[in-house]
């Protein structure tokens, strides 16, 4: 048998072989460069969404914080929860703008600390104002009661982000989008739905990924003032018929006075 020689056994690539080796290379490196870029957007995405959900969750329990504390008092003067419905064209749709006004009684401070003279209870506002570096959710905070009601106070931004807030009321059968205490009390709870931006820039804050969050915050009823009124006109009514009953019951009496007064004159004279 024949055995192979030194120059046969060190045989190199042929070309064809390089070629095709090279194009294995240049698909394995794309593919490994596609994947990598691919991973960068998907947790450029997910770092975006956690940006997203944490403003929706802030902004969730600033609300919550001061709806849930709102005040209670038979005084409609003392109690205040105003829901205004607005919104805003966008460029993803219309967005729910929506404003609520209230006094509340959270324990926290807006002067210095050693300033004390105007109590624990405040007027709190929201809503959400677009400026130059995008929306905002604002927070406005007010010692109440004063003289400017729905006015004054500090105005402060809680959340950047935020591109819609949608409140509701129920009245314990169906949700409203509008809402005034001065006319129907205080509601049985308020539903918040809010959305909240990955990004916060102005340019960008409708191509970055969007959450949505929702809570019900329920809330102890105060009786509206229409049913307050019917009460005082129901009582103010039973009084008027016991005075007039009381009156036509003297006016019987005096009667049968005046009748046996009469009936005893009459016989007096009959003797004389």
């Amino acid at each position: 048998m024949r055995r192979p020689t030194a120059h046969a056994t060190r045989r190199g690539f042929t070309l064809l072989e390089v070629m095709v080796a090279g194009l294995i290379t240049a698909i394995i490196l794309g593919s490994v460069a596609t994947s990598l870029a691919e991973l960068g957007r998907v947790k450029q995405t997910s770092r975006a969404r956690l940006a997203a959900h944490l403003r929706a969750d802030s902004a969730l329990r600033t609300l919550r914080r001061d709806i849930a504390s709102v005040m209670r008092r038979d005084d409609l003067f003392l109690t205040r929860l105003r829901l205004e419905d607005r919104d805003v064209l966008s460029p993803i749709g219309r967005l729910d703008r929506d404003e609520l006004l209230l006094f509340d009684t959270r324990f926290r401070a807006i002067r210095e600390i050693d300033y004390r003279g105007e109590g624990n209870e405040y007027e709190a506002q929201f809503r959400i104002e677009d400026d130059a570096e995008g929306p905002v959710l604002w927070h406005r905070r007010d010692p109440v009661p004063d003289d400017v009601p729905g006015g004054g106070g500090m105005l402060i931004p809680v959340v950047e982000g935020l591109v819609g807030l949608g409140i509701e009321a129920y009245d314990g059968e169906t949700w409203h989008p509008e809402w005034d205490s001065d006319i129907l009390g205080l509601p049985t709870a308020l539903r918040l739905t809010v959305t909240a931006s990955g990004h916060r820039g102005a340019d960008d804050v409708f191509d970055a990924p969007r959450v949505v969050l929702r809570t019900v915050v329920p809330i102890d009823r105060v009786v509206p003032p229409d049913a307050w009124a019917d009460a005082e006109l129901e009582l103010i009514e039973e009084e008027i018929a016991a005075a007039e009953e009381e009156a036509m019951g003297g006016a019987a009496g005096a009667a049968r006075a005046g009748g046996a007064a009469g009936a005893e004159a009459a016989g007096e004279g009959g003797l004389a």
